[in-house]
């Protein structure tokens, strides 16, 4: 999956959450190794979007294995700005992934694609506001 079009803070809180859900075997959950940041990593982008001026943008990589169901997840208020996360697997995977994003934050799917053995998605993270809860 990659994140882009927000702070670094809020990849590392979708991120998080995203490590709890499906934790490394070898970790075990939420547990990364010490000085490691799990299965993520930043990378910079080109970004022409609207015609603007070429430029780089900050666009955050990892790779879960969503291959079982997750534990049940508390929602997340922590986000200050929304996020844009795609999403790119097997069908099962990007439903659980899915699944584990809406139960911790709001979610505006804004595209979709998929294959027989390959599913995009194309969503936009944001926190719940107060006293709304997830579906």
């Amino acid at each position: 999956m990659q994140l882009s079009d927000c702070a670094p803070d809020d990849a590392d809180v979708v991120f998080r959450v995203l490590e709890r859900a499906f934790p490394e075997p070898e970790h075990g959950p939420g547990a990364a190794a010490a000085g490691e940041e799990g299965a993520r990593k930043p990378c910079a982008a080109a970004n022409n979007a609207n015609g603007g001026d070429a430029g780089e943008r900050t666009v955050w990589s990892g790779s879960f294995d969503a291959s079982r169901p997750h534990p049940p997840l508390e929602r997340s208020g922590d986000l200050s700005g929304r996020v844009t996360a795609d999403l790119v697997g097997p069908p099962n995977g990007v439903d659980e992934l899915l699944s584990a994003l809406s139960s911790a934050f709001r979610i505006n799917d804004i595209g979709r694609a998929s294959g027989d053995q390959e599913a995009e998605l194309t969503l936009v993270l944001s926190a719940f506001p107060p006293g709304e809860r997830a579906a």
